[in-house]
């Protein structure tokens, strides 16, 4: 039974991958627009602000939440793909709620109930009680609750979510998705899913720029620090790009007033702007000390180079780095979490 079960939903969602593929390449706008919202989410990481000298290693704790967040969200367009619709929708509520604790943890800093939490002693805060938080005990949050009614559209959105995490009726069962007791393609399933996607995106982005003001502000950090920019809080003209295309005009233009207005943001602005452009010659002994890091790419960086393509070679290095730091941070965000928790109970076996 279990066999043949396999082989029967393994060719399903292959069938539906390949349908989905073929849906999406006729929808354009939508294609566009989930690429644009997932692109300038990926951008968000590198501003959250990172720690010196601090027991946790470098990472703020709670930067957990994000990285599982992240996983949530490859899960749930994994699954809108593969024609699991409503599978989908629960993970999608999983990434809103792990963002909202990230900034819970961010706005409060209460590392002995995020311990209990990351241990399993402590039940995850109900989406209300994140919102309601926020809305008391962090002045961004609340600024963004009075520009643009955010409390409200995340709880609608939340709820809509919960409909079918729930199954509230035969509006939230399998077959409304997809009109099939089976796995197959439903366009109503994956547009619908599409479109989630790209709402949790930006309702749960509204509240991170908020939080994290310089999320909105480009710097020309290359020309000031090339290959060595500073370790979190600012992000480059180009990331900046990314993050503006999560939302619509109306909403961009509220969260960069924000932005503008705030007293630490345009200190930030002043000191990056007031030191000087490097020189050429500096920004090639950048780029000499960065592929120290990455030797297996310096053969090929240096050929860009040889052959007048010095723009391509740069984007290239950028490029290396970014990867490399997407995908080390979530395990040494991991690391330093084991070793503190060992201190503070005595065992190391614990799993983050």
């Amino acid at each position: 039974m279990i066999d043949s079960n396999f082989t029967y939903n393994t060719k399903a969602l292959s069938s539906c991958a390949k349908e989905s593929s073929k849906w999406l390449s006729t929808h354009k706008d939508l294609h566009n627009k989930l690429n644009s919202s997932l692109l300038g989410f990926s951008e968000e990481q590198f501003v959250v602000p990172l720690i010196l000298d601090n027991k946790y290693g470098f990472l703020p704790p709670w930067s957990y939440c994000l990285h599982e967040a992240g996983q949530e969200l490859n899960s749930a367009i994994t699954l809108v793909l593969s024609g699991m619709y409503k599978e989908s929708f629960r993970s999608l509520r999983s990434f809103v709620e792990l963002n909202l604790m990230s900034i819970y943890y961010f706005t409060n800093e209460d590392i002995e109930s995020f311990l209990r939490w990351i241990s399993g002693d402590e039940r995850t805060p109900t989406r209300k009680f994140l919102v309601d938080y926020l809305l008391k005990n962090n002045p961004k949050i609340a600024l963004l609750e009075s520009q643009l009614l955010w409390s409200q559209r995340i709880g609608e959105f939340y709820n809509s979510l919960s409909v079918y995490v729930h199954t509230q009726g035969s509006s939230g069962s399998f077959r409304s998705l997809r009109n099939s007791n089976t796995i197959t393609f439903s366009q109503r399933g994956l547009e619908l899913g599409i479109k989630s996607i790209i709402e949790a995106i930006q309702l749960v982005s509204e509240a991170f720029v908020a939080n994290f003001p310089m999320a909105l502000q480009p710097l020309p950090l290359f020309e000031k620090f090339a290959f060595s920019p500073p370790a979190g809080d600012f992000l480059d003209e180009f990331q900046v790009e990314h993050v503006n295309k999560i939302f619509p005009a109306r909403y961009r233009k509220i969260l960069k007033n924000m932005s503008d207005n705030n007293d630490k943001v345009k200190f930030h602005i002043d000191w990056v702007l007031s030191m000087s452009n490097l020189s050429q010659e500096e920004t090639m002994q950048s780029l000499e000390k960065t592929l120290d890091s990455f030797p297996e790419q310096r053969e090929e960086v240096h050929a860009l180079i040889k052959e007048g393509k010095t723009e391509l070679a740069f984007a290239l290095t950028t490029a290396i780095q970014r990867s490399f730091l997407s995908a080390s941070l979530p395990l040494l965000n991991e690391h330093y979490l084991r070793i503190f928790s060992s201190d503070k109970t005595g065992s190391s076996s614990q799993t983050v």
